[in-house]
This record gives C-alpha cells, sequence and structure tokens, in this order.
C-alpha cells in the first residue's frame, strides 16, 4: 500500500513538473500530450515488470529489470549504517578498503562475469538506482516513474532537436520519436536504456545549440552528457562521433559531398582505433569488441537463449571485422527474423522491425529531389545507425538482446525516413495525415 501511494504521489509531482516546466513545451508538444506520453510510459514501465515478475518467473539473478535495483538496495542500506559508506560507493572513493568489502561483497552485479569493456557500466546504472532511492525508499515502482520521467526528457530534446528541420511532417516525427513500441517498452523500465535516452537525447539537443550559438549553458549540458554516455553505454557515444565531429565541420564550413565528409570521418576513425592502443594500451577498440564478442557467444551457450543464434567468432584482426560487416548489419537490421519467432514477444519484435523498415522503404519510394535534402542531418543519422548496427551486430547473437540494444537508433531511423519524404507526395496519397499534423501546434 505504502509503494502504490509513493508512486502515484510521484507520478503526480512529475505530471505538475511536467506542465510547468517549460522545456516541455515547445508549440507542438502540449502539456496535455506529453503528460499523455509520460502515462503512457509509465505503463509500458509496468507492463515490462509485470512480464519478468509473471512470465520470466521473477528471477532477480537473470533479469537486468531487477538485478540492478536490487544490488542499489544493499548501497541504499549502507547509507543507514554509515552516511560516508553511501557516498563513498557512489562516488567510487576508497573501494578496495575492508570497510566496504561487505557491501561489494553482496552486490551480485557490482563487478562481471565477462569484464571486458572501456567502463563497467553495471556500476553506473547501480548508482543511478542508489540515488533514486534516496527519493523512492527502496520501493522499485517508484524508479519506474523516475525512469520514464528520465528517457521523456531525453525524447522531448531529441524531438526539439529536429522538429525545426520537419515542420510539415511533426505529427510522424512525434510518433516516431515517442512511440515506437519498443522504445516504449524498454525505455520506460528500470534499466540502462532510460539512462542512455537521457543523455543521448539532450547531447543532440545541445550539440545542436552550441553549434548554432555557443552559451555556456548548453555547453555544460553537452559535457555532462557525453561524460553519462561513457559511463552506461560507452559504444553509444563512439557510434555518435563521428556525426557529432562532421555535423560540426559541414556547420562551420558549407561543403558540397556531406555524405563524403561523415564517410571519410567514419573511415579515419577506424584507423585511428587500429592504432592508438599503440599509445594507450588500455583503448583497443578492436580486442575489446573481440572479447565481447567471445563472452557473449559463451553467454549464449551457458544460459541457453531462446533467441540464440549462430554468429562468426571473430578472431583479433580487422579483417574478420570487415568481412561480418553484411551479416552483422542485417542480423541487427531484422532480428528476429519472423520465422524464427518462439514467443508471442518475438513476433511482435518481428513485425515491429518489418512494419518500420517498409515505412523506411515508403519515404525513399517518396522521397524529395537530392537538391531539398538536407544531407548535414541525413549524414548524421545515417551514420550513427550504421555504426551502431555494427557494433551490435559484431557481438551480439541473441535476438531479445539486439532488439533492446538497438532502440537508441530507432528514433534516428525514423527521422532518417523523415528527412527524405516528401511530405507533398505523401500527403496527396494521404490526405487525412495533412489534416492531423496540421493539428499538432
Amino acid at each position: 500500500m505504502t509503494e502504490a501511494l509513493l508512486t502515484i504521489f510521484y507520478t503526480l509531482i512529475l505530471l505538475w513538473v511536467i506542465r510547468k516546466w517549460s522545456f516541455f513545451h515547445c508549440g507542438e508538444l502540449t502539456p496535455n500530450i506529453i503528460s499523455a506520453i509520460f502515462l503512457l510510459k509509465i505503463g509500458f514501465g509496468f507492463l515490462l515488470f509485470a512480464i519478468y515478475y509473471f512470465y520470466y518467473g521473477n528471477n532477480r539473478f537473470t533479469s537486468d529489470a531487477f538485478r540492478f535495483f536490487d544490488d542499489s538496495l544493499v548501497m541504499y542500506g549502507a547509507l543507514k549504517k554509515d552516511p560516508t559508506y553511501y557516498l563513498r560507493l557512489l562516488i567510487g572513493i576508497g573501494l578496495d578498503k575492508p570497510d566496504l568489502a561487505p557491501y561489494i561483497k553482496e552486490m551480485t552485479f557490482w563487478g562481471r562475469d565477462f569484464p571486458h569493456g572501456l567502463f563497467n557500466d553495471n556500476q553506473t546504472i547501480i548508482r543511478v538506482n542508489a540515488i533514486f532511492d534516496l527519493f523512492s525508499f527502496g520501493y522499485y515502482h517508484v524508479h519506474t516513474v523516475f525512469m520514464c520521467f528520465f528517457s521523456l526528457i531525453g525524447l522531448t530534446a531529441l524531438y526539439k532537436a529536429f522538429v525545426p528541420f520537419l515542420q510539415k511532417l511533426k505529427l510522424l516525427l512525434l510518433i516516431g520519436i515517442f512511440l515506437i513500441p519498443s522504445v516504449l517498452f524498454w525505455g520506460s523500465g528500470v534499466l540502462k536504456e532510460g539512462v542512455v535516452i537521457f543523455s543521448m537525447g539532450l547531447l543532440i539537443w545541445s550539440l545542436f545549440k552550441v553549434v548554432e550559438k555557443p552559451n555556456v549553458k548548453y555547453l555544460s549540458v553537452l559535457i555532462i552528457s557525453i561524460l553519462i554516455l561513457l559511463f552506461i553505454k560507452v559504444y553509444v557515444i563512439i557510434a555518435l562521433a563521428p556525426g557529432i565531429i562532421g555535423f560540426i565541420l559541414l556547420k562551420k564550413k558549407n561543403r558540397r559531398h556531406p555524405l563524403l565528409v561523415y564517410f571519410s570521418i567514419a573511415i579515419a576513425g577506424s584507423l585511428i582505433s587500429l592504432s592508438v592502443h599503440k599509445k594507450i594500451p588500455e583503448i583497443d577498440l578492436i580486442t575489446k569488441l573481440y572479447f565481447k564478442n567471445v563472452d557473449f557467444i559463451k553467454m549464449s551457450e551457458r544460459t541457453r537463449s531462446n533467441s540464440a543464434f549462430y554468429i562468426t567468432r571473430l578472431n583479433n584482426n580487422p579483417i574478420g571485422f570487415v568481412k561480418m560487416i553484411p551479416s552483422a548489419l542485417t542480423n541487427t537490421t531484422f532480428r528476429p527474423f519472423i520465422w524464427e519467432s518462439k514467443s508471442a514477444m518475438m513476433l511482435f519484435n518481428s513485425l515491429e522491425n518489418i512494419t518500420l523498415f517498409l515505412f523506411g522503404t515508403l519515404c525513399l519510394f517518396l522521397s524529395k529531389k537530392r537538391a531539398n535534402i538536407d544531407f548535414k542531418l541525413v549524414g548524421f543519422c545515417m551514420t550513427f545507425i550504421i555504426i551502431l548496427y555494427l557494433f551490435i551486430g559484431w557481438t551480439t547473437p541473441i535476438s531479445g538482446a539486439i532488439v533492446r540494444y538497438k532502440i537508441p537508433g530507432w528514433p534516428f531511423f525514423m527521422i532518417l525516413s523523415l528527412l527524405i519524404l516528401d511530405e507533398q507526395k505523401l500527403y496527396a496519397k494521404l490526405p487525412f495525415l495533412k489534416k492531423l499534423n496540421a493539428k499538432i501546434k
């Protein structure tokens, strides 16, 4: 009863914040619309909990929906014994001291079975939940409400960044950013994805603002967003990096072939990544991806996942990565294939992939003339999607994991599709969409 009341209390408080905070209002996003999206996200967050609690049997050891939350309660418990213990665990000071050893030992997922990676993002999400615990008093559903709110901030920031370029397609942009089912589902639970969406959206929004007119506020948001992504999902910021650099260069100097600029930066970045480890051994991207590939294959074999499939076991050689590009992109784009669907969720994910891919294909057939396409933005989105999908496809042999990991890419896929779409051709075939778009003011 206490958890229900506290969950309702925070929901009402955050609804009030949404209606009062000007950040959420940009003409098209009225308080009523954004409040409805927030409540919808909370509904999806509760659905995720219900599926993992009832359908998958409340497995606290294997489910990301619970295990990082449970570990955060250990850190929160340290606060009651000695606040300095909590602060040191939160900040990461003196973690090797004996007085913190009992807490670190009790946190099952503070360390990782497969420790390869630039940063331990498990610790980051545990710490985020430990901060939430200060307000939730350890009640799970309050964390769902908080995560929905923060991911809503990220999605709103992403919408505000791109809506000036898609004024005549505002309705489809709203749907493409806020209402893709897998983004709603995975981005509304007590998971890393909510934090990724939060920081990624703010990064893009602040980047566009800084490039347009630099100031300290937007630059601070940009730096903080990059730091959060570094510690929660480093491969997302790596995938964004060529687009960020290319966007800044193209804004400073108008070049004739924007896509070539993005492509050149991506290739240059790849070449640098092959040699940087000679100077800084800890940053060896190829080796990190190789171990991620091996670790994920081992994990899929150990857990006997229902959605596991075969991928090539890479060797620590760039040629192997190049050869795997077609299968990596195919797996990330289309898995789970509809004929592989062994559950209702897998079937739904497969149908979602097909539907959104067909929408992108429709936009391609109804595309603008080349001269009317903003290739600066197209290249930005395309570069991010391709690099993100390669990272996922190179390392992940489980369809269920792919569905989760690629949700940062779905809004960009929809934005990319809308950037090339000729709205006049679309509205000529579907005039009712023009009327609906006009109502979003």
